[in-house]
């Protein structure tokens, strides 16, 4: 599974890749568009943020925690909101 990306999809079980591929349709005709506390949109982008600290926290032998896991995601929506902010503000002082 961790060299699963890497694989050429000839190399991949066709019953493998008719199972993933019948659930990611059944995700997108099906699943609504889910949010957080306060309404938050959960994005691709978010969605990975979660996936990615579960399964290190998971890895790591602890238990999940939703609290940890959501605040873990504002803090990285956060840094990349000050930093597109301080770009666009560098690119305006440039034009100046």
């Amino acid at each position: 599974m961790s060299r699963l990306g890497t694989l050429d999809s000839a190399a991949i079980s066709t019953e493998f890749l008719k199972v993933t591929d019948n659930f990611c349709k059944s995700v997108f005709k099906d699943s609504s568009v889910k949010s957080l506390k306060d309404g938050y949109t959960v994005t691709g982008r978010v969605l990975g943020h979660l996936a990615k600290t579960y399964v290190d926290t998971i890895s790591s032998g602890a238990v999940p925690c939703l609290e940890n896991a959501v605040i873990a995601m504002a803090m990285i929506e956060n840094e990349a909101a000050v930093k597109e902010g301080l770009d666009i503000y560098q690119s305006a002082m440039e034009k100046l």
